[in-house]
């Protein structure tokens, strides 16, 4: 008696996994090529394009938010000279605090690293994380004033969502930035609350330096580090 041939449930599952695969590929493409900029009174605003609110600067972030500032800007600044162009950030969740309320002044210089006309700067701040360990949405701008490159940062803090203290990281990226680097150079992280933040760094050489950098003295036999801003050799 012959043997009666059933499905090949094996090939069937085989195929069916594979044209799920294919269709999960195909929406995250067509997900990714969508538009996430955001919108502003009706109109569409380019990612990293900032407008005014109530005489408060919003950036439109990667994710599609508008994010706004608590401050309110100086009527002394034109709304022209805060950049986001050449500019890469990123943020990232470090670990909670104590201390219940987020100290926003207090700011830790990590990284500062400069090859030519790029320049890195990484910082540690005090903001409101979610009780998932989670940070809240960040965007950043800057502005360049004389000898000095100021940072902004935006954060979006959603009532009732963001209730703990935590550390995050912010990671500044800048390619092509035009400006000049000597003895008199600072960066400065312009807090949120309003507070001013001189980080951490020095100029060797025409070369940028963090804190606690170790670097080679123009005088034989020498090094050179920095500390609180200032170049110190032995």
């Amino acid at each position: 008696m012959a043997k009666k041939s059933g499905p090949n449930w094996m090939l069937l599952i085989t195929i069916f996994i594979f044209l799920l695969s294919v269709g999960v590929v195909a929406y995250k493409l067509l997900e990714s090529s969508s538009s996430v900029n955001c919108e502003f009174n009706g109109d569409e605003i380019k990612v990293g394009d900032s407008v005014g609110e109530n005489n408060k600067k919003c950036v439109c972030t990667s994710e599609g938010l508008l994010v706004c500032e608590e401050g309110a800007i100086s009527d002394t600044v034109s709304e022209s000279t805060f950049l986001t162009e050449n500019l890469s950030f990123s943020y990232k969740f470090q670990n909670t605090l104590v201390s219940e309320t987020p100290s926003f002044s207090n700011v830790k210089t990590v990284d500062v690293s400069q090859s030519e006309k790029k320049l890195k700067v990484v910082i540690e701040r005090e903001v409101w994380c979610s009780e998932d360990n989670e940070a809240p949405d960040q965007t950043a701008y800057y502005q360049i004033e004389d000898n000095s490159l100021q940072l902004f940062t935006l954060t979006a803090f959603e009532v009732g969502t963001y209730t703990k203290n935590c550390l995050v990281s912010n990671t500044f990226e800048f390619s092509n930035l035009d400006i000049l680097v000597d003895e008199n150079f600072k960066i400065t992280y312009m807090g949120e609350d309003g507070s001013s933040n001189i980080l951490n760094t020095c100029v060797y050489n025409g070369i940028l330096y963090g804190g606690n950098d170790t670097f080679s003295s123009q005088k034989q036999g020498e090094l050179c580090s920095c500390n609180n801003n200032s170049v110190e050799c032995e």
